[in-house]
């Protein structure tokens, strides 16, 4: 049994290793990982406890690519530059858990992500290019 489980977890790590590297051969477009925390609750709902991060984003090549694994129809997207001060805003539909959002024309600078659910959860990110 514990021959099986170091094989598997073998198995494993080379699989991330390989998807990493996959991503960081892209065709010259960079990829950056955006860290999402949580936010405000918007609509009043108290939250006493651990929340969990139902959401991963990264960009690419002009656009921010957004994953949950809960069951969310729709977002509320907002993403600014706050370096210039253009800001992108959209309601994003999420239902088959993968969302995304075009900024192609953002630039360099420094961004902020926020993702409203349709519960009025608020999840914040950061990330610069």
């Amino acid at each position: 049994m514990k021959h099986t489980f170091q094989w598997l977890l073998a198995a494993v790590c080379l699989f991330v290793v390989g998807t990493v590297q996959v991503m960081a051969d892209g065709e010259g477009e960079k990829e950056v990982f955006i860290p999402i925390t949580t936010g405000e609750v918007v609509t009043g709902n108290d939250h006493r406890g651990v929340v969990s991060i139902p959401f991963t984003a990264y960009y690419q090549g002009g656009i921010i690519y957004i994953s949950t694994s809960a069951e969310f129809l729709s977002i509320i997207v907002t993403v600014e530059n706050e370096t210039t001060g253009q800001v992108w805003n959209s309601t994003t539909d999420i239902s088959d858990g993968m969302g995304e959002i075009s900024i192609s024309d953002g630039g360099a600078g420094s961004y902020s992500v926020e993702i409203i659910t349709e519960y009025g959860e608020c999840f914040t990110g950061n990330f610069r290019l």
